[in-house]
């Protein structure tokens, strides 16, 4: 243990650190890819580095504000485009994580290996102590999987098993049953996984979503009554797959020449998925309308971020992309009501996350639901009941009372440690969560 602790220090006190097939180059500042250098504005080479000095851990927004724009005016949007800005320079952007992941309403952490750039003459500090953690890991988990699926697992437990350059800090989120009251009904048999987003069928019970496999990632499908765990595609990278209202597709983000678009998979058919739309800018589906003609999606632009948009399907089975909502902040997480007339989504301007709803069927402008922060809005199958999540806790509001004047939550869940992303099912009461790992068991 002490010399890793010996490794983390070198780390942080290096000239030139790397982190996967990158090297931060403190004294030049420049980040380099292979040798390369990227171009990187110097806010947001500042911030890799506030963040790379504390690799492993959470650093608060104020504190990335305070140490890369020291006093400096910044309006509320500023660390937001920092941010996207590195993201993109990675190669990666807010859904994945692969490098900085969003910890929600506290701050950003950096999530992959740092190792100093040790000259020859210096000595090199074993990893012995880490590996020796990496492969105990990787065997408790694959046992797991042998335990809890009676599946294939070989094929699969290749692709889940630690890299060389697997992150040392990784978001794993546990999948459970709740009351919307927050009390905890039931926890999922199956281990803390990385996910990528998740999605519930109509039913509420399939559970959908994305999962990194090396340098890839895939879409599986989770059955919790059976126990039966799928795999959906196989190779490449997909991400954040939506459940069509009749529960026969998937709609995909999946990484297609450069860029990600849209795709439709059917569940029970092998085959390549299905291309909705392509385009030359990042899209990402978000939710279906109960009819299956109209797909909300969000699509990041250089300029504005990510905007909302909707997919509508014409009389000759062609899709449109029309725009939805597109301002200078981020607007993700869409969520277009049973009957097809609202769309809910999470606004990220400034440093609050705050949910929305847009009418579709009248020309008014949105209106803020969430009163102090709020995001991952969700519909109840009904229709009646939107929720949203704030912090570790739940709230619902009345559909009907939306644009009557001023909103109060009908419900305010007890917290439930660690909630990230949810989802309803068939019974009226009951969601799906996920929760992140290490996070306290249960309502607190």
């Amino acid at each position: 243990m002490a010399q890793h602790g010996e490794l983390e220090i070198e780390a942080k006190v290096a000239a030139r650190v790397a982190f996967g097939p990158f090297v931060l180059d403190r004294a030049g500042g420049l980040l380099l890819l292979g040798g390369t250098e990227v171009e990187l504005p110097q806010r947001s080479l500042r911030l890799l580095e506030v963040l790379v000095n504390s690799a492993g851990e959470t650093v608060s927004k104020d504190r990335l504000v305070a140490e890369v724009w020291q006093g400096s005016f910044v309006s509320d949007t500023s660390l937001t485009e920092a941010m996207s800005r590195l993201r993109r320079a990675l190669g990666t952007d807010a859904r994945e994580q692969l490098y900085v992941s969003t910890v929600h309403r506290r701050g950003y952490r950096f999530v992959e290996p740092v190792e100093p750039m040790v000259p020859p003459h210096a000595r090199a500090t074993p990893r012995a102590g880490w590996w020796r953690f990496s492969i105990a890991a990787s065997l408790t988990f694959l046992g797991l999987l042998g335990m809890l699926w009676a599946f294939d697992v070989a094929p699969v437990s290749r692709r889940l098993a630690p890299a060389p350059k697997a992150k040392a800090v990784d978001a794993r989120y546990r999948l459970a049953e709740v009351t919307l009251d927050g009390t905890r009904l039931v926890e999922y048999g199956v281990p803390s996984l990385p996910l990528n987003g998740f999605s519930v069928d109509s039913t509420g019970s399939r559970v959908a979503f994305s999962m990194a496999n090396g340098e890839g990632s895939d879409a599986w499908v989770f059955e919790p009554e059976r126990g039966e765990l799928r795999r959906i595609t196989k190779g490449g990278r997909f991400l954040d797959p939506v459940w069509r209202r009749d529960g026969k597709a998937l709609a995909l983000a999946e990484h297609r020449g450069g860029d990600f678009d849209l795709v439709l998979k059917q569940v029970d058919h092998e085959g390549p998925p299905q291309v909705l739309l392509e385009a030359s800018l990042d899209q990402f589906p978000e939710s279906w309308s109960g009819d299956g003609s109209s797909l909300v999606f969000s699509q990041r632009h250089p300029e504005t971020g990510y905007d909302l948009w909707l997919l509508r399907q014409r009389v000759d089975a062609s899709w449109q992309p029309v725009p939805l909502v597109e301002t200078p902040d981020d607007e993700a997480f869409g969520a277009i009501s049973p009957d097809g007339r609202y769309v809910a989504y999470t606004s990220m301007g400034g440093r609050r996350a705050e949910v929305f709803v847009v009418d579709l069927m009248s020309e008014r402008a949105p209106v803020r639901v969430s009163q102090t922060g709020g995001s991952y809005p969700f519909w109840s199958v009904a229709g009646d009941l939107l929720h949203y999540v704030d912090g570790d806790t739940l709230l619902t509001v009345p559909t009907a009372e939306l644009w009557g004047g001023a909103i109060r939550a009908l419900r305010r869940s007890r917290p439930v440690a660690g909630l990230y992303l949810a989802g309803s099912t068939s019974t009226a009461n009951r969601i799906v969560v996920a929760m992140l790992d290490g996070a306290s068991s249960g309502p607190r």
